[in-house]
């Protein structure tokens, strides 16, 4: 009976995220109120069958992000919230709880660097099912491994919270070199979305109401947009690869309010360089910018740092 309601909770959980993957999809294409929804369009855009993104669609209608109109579909709502705003109220799912949960933990040092599966189990009264399902996600980013004996451990690089901020100095090796290679190739396009999305992000920054997902997504998406600019697929997946790292560490959201404005302003500075064709100011911006990160990141109030 509790493997059918988890089942059950899953399935929910998948219609979130993939609710707000057409949120995300609507804010990056600019789609006006009244814009139709076409479900084969999603599908093809989004990977998957039309199952699962007429579940999604139900799920906007009932937050007010659109309407449904017999016979016709679904239309993007007049009425709809700020897409900053939307979703804040949603639940997460267990593992995704008990990840941060088990972070904050070895933070506090109230686990080890090695762990057992009842260990974790003890410590937060989890299912053996959601710590296995934790404990895998957090292996997949990078945070623990599998022993080959018994239990898992947290990798070097989580060995201290200074791990988050040496993440940023690698980052200067490769985000401001990666703007000055000969391939580098700015698509205007998704720039202006790119613009648009911080702008509406700085305006909101001060209320309470912002989904903190949509926070940290505005910004990794930036970070990745400038490395796929470069045309370089090493420096894409590096990326990547920190974001998954520093997702887990910012889990919790964003406290420092005023460090948000700031790093928005500093995205912005870069994006303007970069429509001027400004390689060089563009690259002297975007280290400026992950040395002030860098200070973020050592601070005591960690995380909120870009």
């Amino acid at each position: 009976m509790q493997k059918k309601g988890m089942a059950s909770e899953k399935r929910m959980i998948r219609r979130i995220e993939l609710a707000r993957e057409i949120m995300r999809l609507s804010l990056q294409s600019g789609w006006a109120p009244g814009y139709h929804l076409k479900e084969e369009a999603l599908c093809t855009t989004l990977g998957v069958s039309r199952s699962p993104v007429r579940a999604a669609l139900e799920v906007l209608e009932e937050w007010g992000f659109v309407e449904r109109q017999a016979n016709r579909g679904y239309f993007l709502h007049q009425q709809a919230e700020n897409p900053l705003f939307v979703g804040r109220d949603v639940p997460t799912s267990p593992e995704d709880d008990l990840m941060v949960r088990i972070v904050d933990a070895r933070i506090g040092r109230e686990l080890g660097e090695v762990v057992t599966q009842v260990e974790v189990m003890k410590l937060f009264g989890a299912s053996r099912n959601t710590v296995d399902a934790a404990l895998g996600r957090l292996a997949s980013e990078g945070i623990m491994e599998r022993r080959k004996g018994r239990g898992w451990q947290f990798l070097p690089t989580f060995e201290s919270l200074a791990s988050h901020a040496d993440g940023t100095e690698y980052r200067w090796m490769i985000e401001p070199a990666a703007i000055l290679m000969p391939s580098f190739q700015i698509d205007h396009g998704a720039l202006s979305k790119c613009r648009i999305a911080h702008s509406d992000l700085l305006k909101n920054a001060n209320s309470d109401k912002i989904a903190p997902g949509w926070i940290f997504r505005i910004d990794a998406e930036f970070h990745e947009l400038i490395a796929a600019f470069s045309g370089n697929a090493f420096v894409l997946q590096a990326i990547q690869n920190q974001n998954r790292m520093r997702r887990i560490f910012e889990y919790n959201g964003y406290a420092n309010r005023r460090r948000i404005s700031d790093w928005c302003r500093e995205h912005l500075a870069i994006i303007d360089a970069l429509e001027r064709g400004n390689l060089k100011a563009a690259s002297a911006l975007m280290q400026k910018h992950l040395e002030n990160a860098t200070q973020a990141a050592r601070a005591p109030n960690m995380p909120g740092a870009p």
